[in-house]
């Protein structure tokens, strides 16, 4: 038997695959990688509309306010509806 170190160590089981933990523990992880993948998208839109040369100033401020305001349905109408089409 080893001597005794005078310090306390516990190691926690891991938790089992059904239960509320691991659960809860997934759930967590899934929902920051979301919101992650979330704002990469809107960060990507953002660039994407500034450097984009053939709206203006004032269409870029609308689009960005769209952007800012409603994330997910602002960074897809960008996508659809404003970009630049890609040159051959």
């Amino acid at each position: 038997m080893p001597a005794p170190s005078g310090r306390c160590t516990f190691v926690h089981p891991p938790a089992l695959p059904g239960s509320p933990h691991s659960t809860r523990m997934l759930e967590l992880a899934n929902t920051r990688w979301i919101g992650l993948a979330l704002i990469l998208i809107d960060l990507v839109a953002l660039a994407t509309i500034w450097l984009s040369e053939r709206h203006s100033t004032k269409a870029k401020l609308v689009w960005t306010a769209m952007v800012v305001v409603l994330p997910v349905l602002g960074a897809l109408s960008w996508v659809v509806l404003g970009r630049e089409p890609r040159r051959p």
